[in-house]
């Protein structure tokens, strides 16, 4: 039958489970000297289906409620902790779909031992984004055609190509679905407080006749575009390089 509240005898407390159907009532033999709280934590704890039936009579005796208490508040709190573990695990889940990254990935921190507070600030309203340049540092091109969206820097005094910063397009492409120029990840960063891949080739990329330098790229996704920020000459960053990708975020910061 369906039962709620419990009843009291002189000998006997009368536990039933509220709203269950075909459930007995859950009968415990008491002394006299039990006192009234234990007993109204028993009703509390067998307040649930799975301890239906499960306990007809139990011997009079203090010391053996007070330990089935103890036995059964333990499996509750176990219970309750694999509910939790689940529940986080689908929030997990939930912010992997949105974001593309597993949350047990490991994050690089990028950081550099220079003052980078004086060096000059490029901002670039086109595409959205934003970071910090050494003096000898120079944005020399920028392409926004049907081939390309980039901005290539180079260094002032050796009139060199040093980074670009490369936007492709991934709309319907998580971060963790990509790959630059189908090199594997090789590890994973935050920029600008957010999750980015590393790849690094340090043969360079191959097509045709020749290879590029190698490289290291950092690639992170903003709105329907793959931000590829592609170090050239070696696949380490010196400390210049780590203070340009510390100083880069999205203007937006959609």
């Amino acid at each position: 039958p369906e039962c709620s509240g419990y009843g009291v005898s002189n000998y006997y407390y009368y536990s039933p489970v509220e709203n269950v159907k075909n459930c007995d009532y859950v009968r415990i033999s008491v002394s006299n000297k039990l006192d009234d709280e234990l007993a109204k934590g028993f009703n509390s704890l067998v307040n649930n289906e799975d301890m239906c039936g499960s306990i007809t009579e139990t011997p009079d005796n203090e010391d053996v409620i007070k330990e089935l208490l103890s036995e059964y508040k333990t499996k509750h709190e176990a219970d309750n902790l694999v509910k939790i573990k689940q529940i986080l695990e689908e929030i997990e889940g939930l912010m992997e779909s949105f974001s593309g990254v597993p949350m047990d990935k490991k994050f690089e921190t990028i950081t550099s031992d220079l003052n980078i507070s004086n060096w000059q600030t490029y901002k670039n309203e086109r595409f959205d984004f934003e970071l910090k340049l050494p003096p000898d540092l120079w944005a020399s091109e920028e392409l926004n055609d049907q081939y390309n969206r980039l901005v290539i820097f180079e260094d002032k005094d050796n009139k060199g190509n040093l980074f670009e910063i490369r936007l492709r397009s991934g709309k319907n492409v998580s971060l963790e679905q990509y790959s630059y120029l189908d090199f594997p990840i090789d590890s994973r960063a935050l920029l600008d407080g957010r999750g980015a891949l590393i790849f690094k080739a340090p043969s360079g990329y191959c097509d045709g006749p020749g290879c590029t330098y190698p490289f290291i790229t950092y690639s992170i996704k903003n709105n329907d575009d793959f931000y590829n920020i592609v170090f050239y000459g070696d696949t380490q960053l010196s400390d210049i390089k780590k203070g340009i990708l510390s100083s880069f975020k999205f203007i937006k910061n959609n």
